[in-house]
């Protein structure tokens, strides 16, 4: 590669200048219009003229002139007026000169003979970017397109990756960033160009981060492409099954002969099992899958004038899933589990299950032994429970502490499931291989006398005598059922009556002028009626008068729900 071929040019720069469009079109500024914004001389040195049109004076920045060129004039006044560019003989070299006027700025491009450079291999790039010495001049590449990570008609660019042999090796390519397309025009099309063609591209080459060889964002245009002799136009399956199959690709040739490249890693699951070359169909074999979700690409090649083609698939595999009731992600449910010990019998059937439900109750959870013994169910109620016999905790170890589950937790258990059966009883249980899966502690529960967990009524006359005589001003939550009505007064708006846990009125609670649902005044006498369940709010006190304490809601009370409604 000759030296002169390295020299700085600004063609890759040419969007990024002030007022510059293409080569022949009028740039308009508002104070001044010039017939084109790129000039180019021959080698020679033949004149060029281009016409001004001014809004007001206008003046040629000097320093801004090369010295191999004169430009005649160099300023003027309002109106048109042609310019002469006049350069002396010479090639390869180029500038940017500046005209002012009103306090705007065009710049002109110019150019003469520059030199188009031989495209160069990718490994020729490799070996400039990584020596340091990297021209700013737009260098062309040719190499095969080996990785395609996206063509954007969005944004109108791509990035991608070329090799010398097609293929993607750890260091053999070169990175072309959100390239443009031919001429530099947008991509419209998404497979505009596919891995294994050829391209040739011109752009700026840099060492992204220290390490990636690539070129610069936006520099890069495609200037030839050619189209490989063979690509892969589609796969029978889009993605094999998890117990495999044939796959059969559909390959256009039209070069001599095809040859099948696997990745080593995939051979121990993908083969080929026949090629036609007179059809293009190729078939593979897919082994059934017991792991992962996988996948492999795989390279199809061809010759022509001992010239190597190439293009590429990928062949995906879906991945093994272990069946409902036996994949911790996709467990029973307890009244699954139950049917399925019911189904087993009395004799484990060896297999490993899964099911989900809430502690109901705990037996035994022994820290010397390091077992528990509990039951789950569907709610957490002691109804259809299945038994879990002497379980281990997370991750299958022992238990260290007593407080490591309690009743309401959610679990998923693992073991072998039975009908465990003893003196004419059956039960359904976890017994062999036991230990808790995972784990969703139960949210503690509300304190006591809150909205959330109002008090019994029994709790609420021990905090009245708890507190005495004289409020905490504290507003509590207390659920009875009315047992007794001294009073509901629509003049004044609110009631005076008794609650108790059982209805009855011994052990009764007083509530004391209380308002309405709502916080509101009672407007309807029969509103309430002994029987109704209510929760009431407001300030507890054990209310002492006459040598007589009486426990009572007495200050902001009102009813907060009658028989489950609030309002």
């Amino acid at each position: 590669m000759k030296l002169r071929y390295l020299i700085p040019t600004l063609v890759a720069f040419i969007a990024m200048f002030t007022g510059c469009t293409s080569d022949d079109d009028p740039i308009y500024l508002d104070n001044i219009h010039v017939s084109t914004s790129y000039v180019t001389f021959a080698k020679e040195g033949n004149p060029v003229n281009i016409t001004l049109t001014a809004a007001g004076d206008w003046s040629i920045d000097e320093a801004s002139v090369p010295e191999w060129l004169t430009i005649s004039p160099m300023s003027g006044g309002a109106g048109e007026q042609t310019l002469t560019f006049s350069p002396e003989a010479g090639d390869s070299r180029s500038g940017i000169v500046k005209i002012n006027c009103g306090g705007q700025t065009q710049e002109i491009i110019v150019e003469q003979e520059l030199v188009d450079p031989d495209p160069i291999t990718v490994s020729q790039a490799l070996a400039v970017i990584r020596s340091g010495n990297i021209p700013s001049s737009a260098l062309k590449v040719t190499g095969i397109v080996c990785k395609i990570q996206e063509i954007s008609t969005s944004y109108g660019n791509a990035t991608y990756f070329l090799s010398d042999d097609g293929s993607y090796g750890s260091d053999n390519w070169l990175e072309v960033y959100r390239g443009y397309w031919l001429d530099g025009e947008k991509f419209t099309d998404e497979n505009a160009f596919s891995v294994g063609d050829e391209l040739t591209i011109k752009g700026v080459l840099m060492l992204y981060n220290g390490s990636v060889p690539e070129t610069v964002q936006g520099t890069a245009s495609v200037v030839a492409i050619n189209k490989s002799l063979i690509k892969v136009d589609s796969l029978d399956v889009e993605t094999v099954p998890v117990e495999g199959g044939v796959v059969t690709a559909a390959v256009t040739c039209k070069g001599n002969g095809i040859s099948v490249d696997i990745p080593a890693e995939a051979q121990s699951w993908l083969s080929v099992i026949g090629i036609d070359t007179q059809t293009g169909a190729v078939k593979f074999n897919v082994m059934p899958n017991t792991g992962d979700k996988r996948s492999a690409t795989v390279v199809f090649k061809t010759t022509d004038s001992g010239k190597e083609y190439s293009s590429q698939t990928v062949i995906s595999q879906e991945a093994f899933t272990l069946p409902h009731g036996k994949n911790p992600e996709d467990p029973f449910t307890v009244a699954e589990a139950i049917a399925k010990c019911q189904e087993i019998g009395a004799t484990t059937d060896g297999e490993i299950y899964y099911a989900k439900g809430k502690i109901s109750s705990i037996k035994e959870l022994s820290t010397s032994f390091g077992n528990a013994t509990f039951n789950i169910s569907e709610d957490g109620t002691e109804n259809n429970v299945i038994t879990v016999f002497r379980s281990y905790s997370l991750d299958n170890k022992k238990f260290v502490a007593e407080d490591e589950i309690g009743v309401g937790d959610e679990v998923v258990i693992t073991g072998k499931l039975v009908n465990y059966t003893k003196d004419g009883v059956v039960t359904p249980e976890f017994s062999g291989n036991v230990y808790i899966y995972s784990i969703k502690k139960a949210d503690a529960p509300a304190a006591k006398g809150t909205e959330e967990n109002p008090f019994t009524v029994a709790e609420a006359i021990a905090k009245c005598q708890e507190i005495g005589a004289t409020t905490d001003g504290v507003i509590y939550y207390a659920k009875g059922k009315i047992s007794s009505i001294k009073e509901v007064s629509t003049s004044y708006g609110s009631a005076t009556f008794n609650i108790s846990d059982d209805g009855n009125d011994s052990n009764a609670l007083t509530v004391f002028r209380s308002l309405d649902l709502g916080n509101q005044k009672f407007t309807d006498e029969n509103k309430i009626k002994v029987g109704d369940e209510v929760i009431i709010t407001g300030k507890l006190v054990n209310y002492f008068k006459n040598d007589v304490y009486t426990p009572e809601f007495s200050g902001n009370v009102y009813i907060y729900s009658l028989n489950g409604k609030t309002e």
